[in-house]
C-alpha cells in the first residue's frame, strides 16, 4: 500500500499492483532503492521491464549503491566469508560476528526458521556475481 501511495506521488510511473509487487520482489521495500526506482522510471530513463533486467548491473541504476555495499561487505574476511555461505546455503550461527554486521547493514534479515536470507533480491543477485 504504501509503495502504491508512493507510486501516485511521483505521478505513478508503476503500471498497476503487479509492477508494484514485482518491484517490491526486487528491492525489498529498501527505502533508497524504492525512491531510485521510482525517480528513474518517472524520469523515463529506463521502461520497468530494463529496470528489472538490470538493476543488478553497475551500470544499471542502482550500481553505484550496489558497489558501495560489496565494498563494505568485502573489507572484512569473517562477514564476506559469512556472505559467501548465505549464498551458498543460508546456514548461519546467529551469533557469528559477521552475520551480526550483515544483519545492522541490512544486506541480510533472519528468517522465521533461523536461516540466513537477503533482505533484497536485488543485493543476492548482485553479490552472487560479484563473490
Amino acid at each position: 500500500d504504501q509503495l502504491l501511495d508512493l507510486n501516485s506521488r511521483y505521478g505513478g510511473p508503476l503500471s498497476g499492483p503487479g509492477e508494484a509487487r514485482q518491484l517490491q520482489e526486487l528491492i525489498g521495500g529498501q527505502p533508497f532503492l524504492t525512491r531510485r526506482a521510482l525517480d528513474v522510471l518517472a524520469r523515463g530513463s529506463m521502461d520497468f521491464a530494463t529496470l528489472l533486467s538490470f538493476g543488478d548491473r553497475d551500470d544499471g541504476p542502482f550500481g553505484d549503491h550496489l558497489k558501495r555495499v560489496l565494498i563494505s561487505v568485502t573489507e572484512l574476511h569473517a562477514v564476506q566469508q559469512v556472505l559467501k555461505s548465505a549464498l551458498a546455503d543460508g546456514a548461519l550461527a546467529a551469533q557469528d560476528e559477521g552475520y551480526q554486521r550483515l544483519l545492522a547493514a541490512g544486506v541480510l534479515r533472519q528468517s522465521p526458521d533461523n536461516r540466513a536470507a537477503f533482505s533484497c533480491e536485488l543485493y543476492r543477485r548482485y553479490l552472487s556475481r560479484h563473490l
